[in-house]
């Protein structure tokens, strides 16, 4: 019976869905116990353990609603490569750079082949303050396979140091292959085609409107709302020096 009640709990606790019903599970056992007369030893026993679990149970509730943290905790409790991915991405978010490498670490060891891996290093690189513009541009520049997403951190790089010819090297590889632009950008496709428009528009490079709407014929979303590009574009413009925030 302990081994049972034991195993049961942890169902319970784990499953937020069961949460009320363990606590009602174990009120119903102790009136049971009372029932049958059990020793007031062992209802205080199942009333301490019931109240352990009840606060063990909520620790984790705190989990469960909390989508990074949920996120984190399956990395933990069952690897794969996009628990690891997204871990990784969180901890990016989270500014725990170091937590963040050392996942990438993992999944180059474990998943060398994981199509998001370019991207994850790739962001990992450029929003880490810890590691000087240089260095930034250096290593994103080996990453390989490079990716629609090495080529647009790059281009923000040379961006923020006005470097102009190299910004014309990288701009346009940034829509390059719309396969993997749609995989790496799905839902963010207006974001970055106002920070590609705004490059253009900064640097003064021309037929930029026109690259993105013969872009969108082979790309696989293909209804872009203009409205949302050009309120990005309204943002992009406040500032008197090349600035992005992504």
């Amino acid at each position: 019976m302990i081994l049972v009640t034991v195993n049961m709990t942890n169902i319970f606790a784990s499953d937020t869905y069961l949460l009320n019903s363990s606590i009602g599970f174990y009120w119903c056992f102790l009136l049971i116990s009372e029932e049958f007369k059990f020793q007031k030893l062992l209802t205080y026993i199942l009333s301490a353990y019931l109240l352990i679990i009840s606060c063990y149970s909520f620790y984790y509730v705190k989990i469960f609603i909390n989508e990074n943290e949920l996120w984190i905790y399956s990395y933990k409790k069952e690897a794969t490569p996009q628990t690891a991915i997204i871990a990784s991405t969180i901890y990016i978010k989270q500014k725990r750079f170091y937590e963040s490498f050392l996942l990438i670490e993992e999944i180059q060891n474990r998943w060398p082949r994981q199509p998001y891996l370019p991207q994850v290093i790739a962001e990992n690189l450029f929003y880490n303050p810890n590691i000087n513009s240089e260095l930034k541009i250096k290593k994103i520049s080996e990453i390989k396979p490079a990716m629609p997403s090495t080529y647009l951190y790059l281009t923000i790089l040379y961006g923020y140091e006005n470097n102009r010819d190299e910004v014309s090297k990288v701009l346009y590889l940034i829509f390059n292959d719309p396969i993997k632009f749609n995989m790496e950008f799905r839902g963010n496709e207006e974001k970055i085609a106002a920070i590609f428009i705004y490059t253009c528009e900064y640097f003064k490079y021309s037929q930029c409107r026109d690259h993105i709407d013969n872009f969108k014929v082979n790309s696989l979303y293909k209804d872009w709302n203009e409205d949302l590009i050009d309120t990005y574009l309204d943002q992009l413009r406040k500032y008197p020096k090349y600035q992005i925030n992504i």
